[in-house]
């Protein structure tokens, strides 16, 4: 089964940014998505004021799966819906806008925005 959840621990948020080719940085964030301890994503993510930050979404085995993409976005995209931002952004690269689009993020000027 797959599972979600929020990586808490600093040192071990910077071990999977490792794992998933990721640079690492302690203002941010981190979800993975796993199965039988093996790490199928991460997203990471970080928040400031009332405008939070999709960095990055990647994973040990390239490309990352586009379900395991989703439902780590989703994931996400909750969290960041019950700490009460604004604005959520989407700024990871490499995702095409239909991709993009799907997870209900609008192009507003140069800007992927969820409000």
């Amino acid at each position: 089964m797959i599972e979600i959840f929020p990586v808490k621990s600093k040192p071990e948020q910077e071990r999977m940014c490792l794992r998933c080719d990721i640079e690492y940085e302690n203002k941010s964030s981190v979800y993975i998505a796993s199965e039988n301890d093996s790490i199928l994503g991460l997203c990471k993510f970080k928040i400031n004021d009332n405008t939070a930050s999709i960095t990055a979404i990647s994973s040990e085995i390239k490309p990352i799966r586009n379900d395991i993409a989703i439902l780590l976005c989703s994931s996400v995209i909750n969290f960041l819906i019950s700490c009460k931002v604004e604005k959520i952004l989407f700024e990871a690269e490499g995702f095409k806008d239909t991709f993009i689009h799907s997870l209900g993020f609008k192009k507003t000027d140069d800007n992927w925005t969820l409000e």
